[in-house]
């Protein structure tokens, strides 16, 4: 079985998957690398693909809810650049690597959210 370095390796043939999950990675990582990571999600989706982040990401307030607070904290003392998002701040970094139609949606009462974002066609 081969290491991949979702830091560094592609995420698949290039434009050929309908979507890429990026489940709860992108929190403990820079704005830099986060872009880095969209990025070669985005290189890996068809045209119209969508590109799924789910994690856990603060309140505007960025002290609420308590549980990502806490994760922001040990993030930032565990990885370089680490630290929770804002959903909207998540969102500005997909834009800024040039993914279109964003929208973010709780998911039930687990606290966790998904972000959703489309390749152009």
């Amino acid at each position: 079985m081969a290491t991949v370095d979702y830091m560094t390796d592609p995420f698949g043939p290039n434009a050929e998957a309908d979507a890429v999950l990026l489940s709860n990675v992108l929190h403990q990582e820079s704005p830099r690398a986060c872009q880095s990571i969209l990025n070669r999600a985005l290189a890996a989706v068809c045209p119209g693909g969508q590109v799924i982040i789910q994690g856990h990401f603060l309140n505007d307030d960025r002290i609420s809810p308590t549980f990502t607070t806490l994760h922001s904290l040990s993030a930032f003392i565990l990885w370089e650049g680490g630290k929770s998002y804002t959903a909207k701040e998540m969102i500005d970094i997909a834009e800024s690597v040039g993914l279109s139609d964003l929208g973010s949606q709780p998911v039930g009462k687990t606290r966790l959210t998904v972000i959703v974002g489309r390749r152009a066609e």
